[in-house]
């Protein structure tokens, strides 16, 4: 298993699903965890049911990333409360809140909405933390993509403004590719987390709309399987680790799709 101790990490979209399953699970490995969200009652709420053994390593900051000075915040955080910052999780994203299929739907203000809370959001994460991993020598990113990233068929399903959503995942992989480059000489890999479809726990943003489809929408989603076949929140989570871990010093600008 990774032992992370003595690791700082940044991981951000941790109220809720993929990014508080990763929180989870560095904090069991060790690290000390800022996690950041802008849903604040649920980070903090979260913060206390979360299953680990050192409360005192968590530290919950809430704000929303389409803010400049959210990347800020968590970064300046980590580096008052450990004195150092190794790795960034860049969980943090969504596609909107309203279901649009059709490009003539998509306003300016949801597009807008969706390409900084994920792509605009990652590249300033990644912007106010690089030069921190830089000074250190060593650091883990590892951003968020999806399988939506090369498009999808039919209905909308679980997704809110997808050919928004689809542009901001695809951005996020180029982005990725061209940091790991610029930063493998001072010791910092960056790789690329892309999830299929994840059914994530009860209350979570992509469970209640999955829940609140048609019986015949929700097996379009799942192809055949059953619900229990599906990736799981903590499958995610043990990917992330690794990447993050020092065994994985090796594995830069890499795509890792967990699921389909």
């Amino acid at each position: 298993m990774e032992d992370l101790s003595g690791r700082t990490a940044i991981v951000t979209g941790a109220a809720q699903g993929l990014g508080r399953a990763i929180a989870e699970r560095l904090l069991n490995l060790g690290a000390s965890v800022v996690g950041g969200d802008r849903l604040k009652e649920k980070l903090e709420n979260g913060a206390a049911t979360l299953n680990i053994t050192d409360r005192a390593k968590y530290h919950p900051v809430a704000g929303d990333l389409r803010s400049a000075m959210m990347p800020t915040m968590l970064v300046d955080r980590a580096i008052s409360e450990t004195g150092r910052l190794d790795i960034l999780v860049n969980c943090a994203g969504g596609s909107g809140d309203v279901g649009v299929q059709h490009i003539d739907e998509l306003t300016d203000e949801l597009w807008d909405q969706v390409i900084e809370s994920n792509l605009s959001a990652t590249f300033q994460c990644c912007r106010a933390a690089v030069p921190h991993m830089r000074a250190a020598g060593w650091g883990r990113i590892v951003n968020f993509s999806s399988s939506l990233a090369r498009g999808m068929r039919g209905p909308v399903g679980t997704v809110g403004a997808r050919l928004a959503y689809c542009a901001a995942k695809g951005g996020i992989e180029a982005l990725s590719r061209q940091l790991a480059f610029d930063v493998a000489a001072d010791g910092i890999t960056v790789n690329v987390i892309e999830p299929g479809f994840v059914l994530t726990e009860p209350g979570a943003r992509v469970r209640e709309r999955f829940e609140a489809l048609s019986a015949d929408e929700k097996q379009a989603i799942l192809a055949g399987r059953e619900p229990g076949d599906l990736p799981q929140p903590s499958d995610v989570a043990r990917v992330a680790a690794f990447l993050v871990s020092d065994e994985a010093a090796h594995l830069n600008g890499l795509l890792v799709p967990v699921g389909a």
